[in-house]
């Protein structure tokens, strides 16, 4: 992959411009529609993705027509952004609401994007509606199995038998990081503790990650991010990177706010041999409805060829 990954930086959501496509996920979320609504008028092509798992009834999707979407599923994705990259000799611009998306259709998608920006310059915005707050799960199932995203995702050490760096974001989930921790046995744990303007996920998170974030404090190891300030919270994952991969092999374990989750799978992009691995009962969403907070994030990504005058 010829690609790189030119500038990454923070964009306010009333700037950001019409998009030649948006990519977007209707559900049984209210908020699934919030960016939509906003975006979905101007831009000139509008994918509204089903997974196999989705159970959205004819009228649904022929609303989502009459909006001007298409209703595009999860098996043709390859060919659809194979198609719409094919044969431009210019700079494309792509958004995509990542709200109300699984992670493994996340995967999916940034994996087409970042494989086709071998084929034409894109400029990739991501927006992200904040779910207004809901108390997590009382009872949440054991980790089933951890494994990476996406093959292309799945990293690779750089000497054999190297160590592993693990660096966790922690989601609200009461000690599913703790258990995740467990199963890689690293010989060093960098903890990424999400600071969300709603105050109330940041209690949950703190009580329900106590022990683990006893332990990396201990150890200075670690590190509070602002979920809207998504250039910051690259900078931090980078720079962590940049200071263990000579001596471990780095793997990421982003649970909590899918932004973490994206802005790891453009780590993974700029350093390949670093992977992002998930818990197998994280890949799909709950399907709980949530509303909109009224919060939007948005950053900005520039993938194309350097030139030797850049």
């Amino acid at each position: 992959m010829s690609a790189q990954l030119l500038h990454f930086r923070d964009r306010s959501p009333s700037e950001v411009s019409l998009p030649d496509l948006l990519v977007t996920c209707i559900t049984g979320e209210h908020r699934s529609r919030h960016i939509m609504e906003e975006v979905a008028t101007g831009a000139k092509h509008t994918w509204c993705i089903l997974s196999p798992s989705d159970r959205h009834s004819l009228e649904e999707c022929d609303a989502l027509r009459c909006f001007g979407s298409e209703v595009v599923t999860e098996p043709t994705l390859e060919e659809r952004f194979r198609a719409f990259c094919a044969g431009q000799n210019k700079r494309l611009s792509i958004v995509v609401d990542i709200s109300c998306m699984s992670r493994s259709l996340l995967a999916e998608i940034f994996r087409n994007i970042f494989q086709n920006a071998d084929e034409c310059e894109l400029l990739v915005t991501v927006m992200y509606a904040f779910a207004a707050f809901t108390p997590p799960p009382n009872d949440m199932p054991a980790n089933a199995d951890i494994c990476p995203v996406l093959e292309a995702f799945a990293g690779w050490p750089d000497t054999s038998g190297a160590s592993t760096a693990l660096i966790v974001g922690l989601g609200y989930e009461r000690q599913k990081a703790e258990g995740a921790c467990e199963y890689f046995d690293p010989t060093e744990t960098w903890v990424f503790a999400p600071r969300s303007p709603l105050t109330e996920y940041d209690v949950a998170v703190l009580d329900n990650n106590a022990e683990l974030l006893a332990r990396a404090d201990r150890r200075a190891r670690k590190i509070d991010y602002k979920v809207d300030e998504p250039e910051r919270t690259f900078g931090q994952l980078v720079s962590t990177i940049s200071s263990v991969r000579a001596r471990a092999t780095p793997v990421l374990l982003p649970f909590g706010p899918k932004l973490f989750f994206v802005i790891s799978l453009f780590v993974s992009f700029l350093y390949p041999e670093v992977g992002v691995w998930v818990v197998t009962g994280d890949l799909v969403d709950p399907g709980e409805d949530h509303e909109a907070s009224g919060h939007v994030v948005a950053f900005e990504a520039y993938l194309g060829k350097k030139t030797c005058c850049e």
